[in-house]
């Protein structure tokens, strides 16, 4: 939109022409980007010193829509940041980082993966093999999944990190295993629930590890 208002706007298409192109549902934008943020990781690479602690982040946010009726696959999802279901999308998105720089690496909209919650469903005429009809898909996955896909493409592309940086809500203990098994360590907040920790023999709650 800015460079469509700059001065340089005169040389390109119109608006409505890069709107539609945007929408066009054959167009592979994950490779795209993948393609875009590993030239740029790599750049920052060049500058920085091999033994820089890098990792991979993976949040969500979601979008609310409030006042849509049929955007595609608009559904009842859960903000754990205030604990309430609003209308609209998670966007869950990976990005690499080395503590200093940040790269957008891939991203995915979820809708709800339960059918009742779901508003609208996705477009009925669209090619299966589609990147579009793909990301449609993709849209109903558990966000969980959606985490380990994410990553499985990442370092599939070309990235690499040490670590996987992640908040309390993706902290659990099948999400680990998984992610331990792809040899990727995992750096992330742990809520207080009743599991305990194993710590030279000793089962401990949470509390009694922190100040252990």
């Amino acid at each position: 939109f800015r460079l469509l208002e700059s001065d340089r706007g005169a040389s390109l298409p119109g608006k409505d022409v890069v709107y539609r192109f945007l929408n066009h549902s054959g167009f592979a934008w994950r490779r795209f980007l993948h393609a875009l943020s590993l030239r740029v990781i790599q750049h920052f690479e060049s500058l920085t010193s091999a033994s820089r602690v890098r990792a991979f982040i993976a949040d969500d946010s979601v979008l609310a829509r409030n006042r849509s009726k049929k955007a595609e696959l608009l559904a009842l999802v859960h903000d754990h940041t205030t604990g309430r279901f609003i209308r609209g999308y998670n966007m869950l998105t990976l990005g690499w980082s080395d503590g200093f720089s940040f790269a957008p690496i891939d991203f995915v909209m979820l809708s709800s993966a339960k059918l009742k919650n779901r508003f609208c469903e996705m477009k009925a005429r669209l090619s299966k093999r589609s990147p579009g009809y793909k990301r449609r898909t993709e849209a109903l996955s558990r966000k969980p999944d959606a985490v380990v896909r994410l990553l499985d493409r990442a370092l599939a592309a070309g990235f690499s990190a040490d670590f996987v940086l992640m908040d309390s809500w993706f902290t659990q203990a099948p999400l680990l295993r998984e992610l331990m098994a792809k040899g990727l360590h995992v750096i992330g907040m742990i809520r207080d629930m009743k599991q305990r920790y194993d710590v030279g023999g000793k089962r401990m709650n949470l509390q009694e590890l922190y100040r252990t």
